[in-house]
């Protein structure tokens, strides 16, 4: 990356990477930059001279857990660092006898809330507040660090400015070597990680981040990220998949991209598989990788079935997020599951889904959502309750064929939705276009123009909370369920 203002101090580097989305070179082409040069073995998917355990863990006599949660760092006599964690994986405790530690961490869901000190002298036990975090809108605002010499107030807060990409307390080179040069650790740094001093690695909420080596100590446990049109994610260590400008990684997050109707097959949600240019805006939106979800793609009923059970079978972790991105007919799985007795949505957005009078939404079971449509999408219209269309081959033999039409609406009243009717990039957007990254973009225009800003957790959805659906929820999805080709009895 380059600066073209004069005032300030300009740098540059290009970066090469192995087939697998390895940084292998950090190359300086102007002013004064870090630079590396590395080599990874292609059988192991490891660095010359790394080490790691049977489960891929890596580094030179660390000690991990069964979860692979890094207990402690190095050979013990080398560092006395140690640590522990909650159910959630929340890192809680670290301590060490030199110099003397023992910490201890208090969250609220991904929220790092303080930090005390414990010391012990005698039958005495004191707890000191060592650091806090003041947080608005999901974001740090704030810093605090106790004032024992305070004569109200023993806590004193300094301001705290977070740049796009969440990163505080200095500037960074893209993969996270403090420029110009480093300053003090044992505080969030990098895209809001904390770097820990004795080691120099940031803790990364889930795992361990490397510094500008563009790659965590253990793998990605969530292998449904990974996509085959993109060999770059199959890679389970590197850090948003070589594209630290956009992105950023800043905790475990289920982002699912949900296809529509498919006749013929299995739902195809392609255009969201990563590496495409809507799963990085989908992704980039989030601040986590997105994946892919496959159903049947022509059954609502066994799909929202297959949807409740993957979202059942994940590992959350306490404070993770479920957001739902679904076009056309997978906006229906989505509001279908808000009736299954599972996980809310945190933020639901639907592109192009046809709003059908035969399913509702459960917005009990959704924090946001967004429905994007264009006036020029004629599907939209046409995706109402199945009819049962006479098909009739040579005159001679007659028989009831089920059909994808029938009329439907292009806005929910429980949504926050966004009229897209024209690009640049695309024309006129038509049904398959609102599954594209320009409308993506535009419909984050949007939410800036509105007021909502940029975050999920910025967005203020009106609640619909209707007293009573027909037909009642559990008839609808046991309905579907058996008779999945033909419409509703109601």
């Amino acid at each position: 990356m380059t600066t073209d203002n004069p005032s300030v101090t300009q740098w540059g580097q290009s970066y090469n990477f192995d087939g697998f989305g390895n940084l292998t070179d950090q190359n300086v082409i102007k002013g004064s930059a870090p630079e590396m040069h590395v080599v990874y073995n292609a059988s192991t998917n490891r660095q010359t001279g790394d080490t790691a355990d049977l489960n891929g863990n890596i580094g030179l006599n660390y000690v991990y857990d069964i979860e692979n949660r890094l207990l402690r760092p190095g050979t013990a006599g080398s560092t006395t660092q140690q640590y522990g964690y909650d159910a959630g994986n929340k890192r809680v405790w670290r301590g060490s006898a030199s110099p003397a530690l023992d910490e201890f961490t208090f969250w609220a869901g991904n929220q790092k809330l303080a930090t005390y000190a414990l010391a012990v002298n005698g039958s005495n036990v004191r707890h000191t507040l060592t650091g806090t975090n003041v947080y608005f809108g999901g974001r740090t605002i704030a810093k605090g660090a106790y004032n024992a010499g305070g004569t109200n107030d023993k806590v004193t807060l300094t301001s705290i400015a977070q740049d796009r990409l969440g990163s505080m307390n200095g500037k960074f080179y893209p993969f996270g070597q403090e420029r110009p040069s480093a300053t003090t650790n044992d505080k969030e740094k990098f895209t809001g990680y904390f770097r820990d001093a004795a080691t120099g690695l940031d803790y990364a909420d889930q795992r361990y981040h490397a510094p500008g080596v563009g790659r965590f100590l253990t793998p990605d446990p969530y292998d449904g990220s990974a996509g085959p049109g993109h060999p770059s994610s199959w890679n389970r260590y590197s850090y948003v998949l070589g594209d630290p400008v956009n992105g950023s990684d800043p905790s475990g997050l289920l982002t699912l991209i949900i296809g529509g109707f498919q006749p013929f097959g299995d739902s195809d949600a392609s255009f969201g598989a990563p590496g495409t240019e809507f799963n990085e805006a989908v992704s980039n939106f989030f601040g986590e990788a997105a994946q892919t979800f496959t159903w049947g793609g022509f059954q609502f009923g066994p799909g929202a079935d297959l949807l409740a059970e993957f979202i059942s079978n994940y590992s959350f972790a306490e404070g993770e997020k479920l957001n739902i991105v679904a076009h056309s007919w997978g906006g229906e799985l989505a509001k279908m599951y808000t009736w299954m007795d599972g996980r809310q949505i945190d933020t639901l957005i639907t592109l192009g889904t046809p709003q059908r009078s035969d399913i509702n939404i459960n917005m009990v079971g959704v924090g946001t959502y967004l429905n994007v449509y264009s006036k020029h999408d004629r599907t939209q219209k046409l995706g109402g309750p199945w009819f049962l269309f006479p098909l009739t081959i040579l005159g001679a033999f007659t028989f009831p064929l089920p059909w994808h039409v029938g009329s439907a609406g292009r806005t929910d009243p429980c949504a926050i939705n966004i009229g897209i009717d024209y690009t640049a990039e695309t024309g006129n957007v038509s049904h398959g276009d609102l599954h594209s990254a320009p409308v993506w973009n535009a419909m984050e225009a949007w939410l800036v123009r509105a007021g909502y800003g940029l975050s999920p957790v910025d967005l203020n959805a009106e609640y619909c909370r209707p007293q009573a659906y027909y037909p009642p929820p559990e008839v609808a999805l046991d309905y579907w369920n058996t008779n999945p080709y033909t419409g509703g009895p109601w």
